[in-house]
């Protein structure tokens, strides 16, 4: 099975309805080289919501792969909450829903580190408990200056302290950081379920892979190290939707499409 290429959605997408933007990328993309969609809604914000609740819909119609990234919220209750909604989305879509989640920043690192462990160590419980369709998959950050971010290295402990625990390998993040890629820890390849893509360009984030990109070779490098190590799961493309080309909606769609496609002889 090759690696499955999917497109990041968010609250930066909902100028166009659920229907329409799968119904448009369809049109760009016919042979489904992208493979599904994974949704960043905001879960005190009920537009984004609500369009997660009509892309679920279309995405079981159309046959698209779909996964969650949770909102930064630390608060345990308001997560819990969260996932009893994407339990009954598990249950329609048929399959095991997988939820990504980011570490929780701190004043320092072992704050984060505690406060990381806490959250995913009770929401693993209360998934268990509850007999949930769902897997719980945290990704690492960057070191910032101004906060305290764990990265691929630091959230380690999380790992042994969570069996259940799926990791989700943020490439975007690795190269801002300037970590060596390929030195993953073994705990950490044997749970990985998900890839997070894209470039960074000094102070810029989130920017699409490119032929001639100056990050070519790391992202290349990270790739083939994924296949050697027989990675088969998501990879998704977290680019930035404002930062592509065009003066409309449909012509910026269109640009990320387009940067996906340009992928697909790397990616499978």
């Amino acid at each position: 099975m090759n690696m499955r290429l999917l497109l990041a959605l968010n609250h930066k997408f909902i100028k166009k309805d659920a229907y329409q933007l799968v119904k448009l990328l369809e049109e760009l993309d016919p042979k489904h080289v992208i493979k599904g969609f994974e949704m960043m809604p905001d879960v005190k914000d009920e537009r984004t919501l609500d369009y997660l609740d009509n892309l679920v819909h279309i995405a079981k119609e159309k046959g698209y792969l779909l996964q969650i990234h949770s909102s930064k919220y630390p608060d345990l209750e308001l997560q819990k909450k969260f996932l009893d909604k994407m339990e009954e989305y598990a249950l329609f879509l048929g399959y095991t829903l997988n939820v990504v989640y980011h570490p929780v920043s701190a004043e320092d690192g072992s704050l984060a580190l505690e406060k990381t462990n806490y959250l995913l160590g009770e929401l693993l419980i209360y998934c268990y408990q509850k007999g949930y369709h769902l897997t719980l998959s945290l990704e690492n950050l960057e070191h910032r200056t101004t906060s305290v971010r764990l990265d691929k290295e630091d959230i380690v402990p999380v790992f042994y302290n969570n069996i259940d625990l799926h990791y989700t390998y943020d490439l975007g993040h690795e190269f801002k950081d300037f970590g060596p890629i390929t030195d993953v820890d073994h705990l950490l390849l044997e749970r990985l379920n998900n890839v997070h893509l894209f470039r960074n360009d000094l102070d810029v984030t989130h920017l699409p892979l490119t032929e001639n990109d100056p990050d070519k070779d790391k992202w290349v490098k990270a790739l083939l190290y994924l296949k050697q190590n027989g990675y088969n799961g998501s990879v998704v493309l977290e680019y930035d939707f404002y930062k592509m080309k065009g003066d409309t909606f449909d012509e910026q769609f269109t640009d990320y499409v387009n940067h996906a496609l340009f992928l697909k002889d790397y990616i499978y």
